[in-house]
């Protein structure tokens, strides 16, 4: 039996060529808005990257001890990171020697003070080589001049020598307040501050902890308290004719 053979309504074909060609664009569109969105993910990425290594003291500093012996126009080039002699941050003018050195753009508070997140303060010889960079991280500080907060007095038994520098830092629990790099030192030293609230004095007390770090493996380890209060209460030294 022949079935008898429809013919479509006028215009239908084109009104289904329209509908394609619709999608068609609306496809397109929404391909173009996602390359969009990606390429601004990318750049917005890429520029918080930059932010960060701009941020990036430890890294500044690391990449400055590398050229240790060499002249300090050398070792700025190496790091790629610009080095001045006069601090913008007036606090800093006689915080020690240095010939030069370079501040966070960021800013913490300590003690109500506002003053660079960290610093890098580099030494030359009498030659003009580089012989030491000193990574200062003050916004361990922020919360108090006294150090990071911790629930007692941290035993450095675990830390022996030739223990690895990651297990270092996972047993401390703690940031490092200073990095210090010297020529004449085939070695790193990681300085720690932190504080507690001592059980019978009720004080709270304040310690430093050195360590020295050779071929990432712990050489030797030390601490000491540090008495804050005693150096703002201590009397003024008295002049006399």
């Amino acid at each position: 039996m022949n079935r008898k053979k429809t013919t479509p309504p006028e215009g239908a074909e084109e009104l289904v060529e329209q509908i394609h060609h619709r999608r068609r664009l609306s496809l397109k569109f929404w391909l173009i808005g996602a390359l969009v969105l990606l390429v601004a993910a990318g750049i917005l990425t890429g520029i918080l990257v930059l932010r960060h290594r701009k941020n990036d003291g430890a890294r500044y500093a690391a990449l400055l001890s590398e050229k240790l012996g060499s002249s300090l126009s050398e070792a700025q080039s190496h790091a790629d990171l610009s080095l001045y002699t006069t601090p913008a941050c007036g606090y800093l003018t006689d915080v020690g020697e240095y010939d030069a050195l370079r501040e966070s753009e960021k800013q913490v508070s300590v003690c109500g003070t506002r003053i660079p997140q960290w610093v890098i303060y580099c030494t030359a010889d009498a030659t003009g080589r580089l012989s030491a960079v000193r990574y200062y991280q003050y916004a361990v500080l922020e919360d108090s001049i006294l150090g990071e907060k911790k629930s007692g007095y941290v035993l450095l038994t675990d830390l022996v020598k030739g223990t690895s520098k990651a297990q270092m830092l996972d047993i401390l629990g703690l940031e490092p307040y200073a990095i210090t790099y010297r020529m004449d030192v085939n070695a790193v030293e990681y300085c720690f501050r932190y504080c507690y609230k001592d059980s019978d004095s009720k004080d709270m007390l304040s310690y430093q902890i050195r360590v020295l770090v050779q071929d990432d493996q712990v050489l030797s380890v030390s601490d000491e308290r540090v008495n804050v209060l005693t150096n703002l209460l201590a009397f003024d030294e008295v002049v006399t004719n």
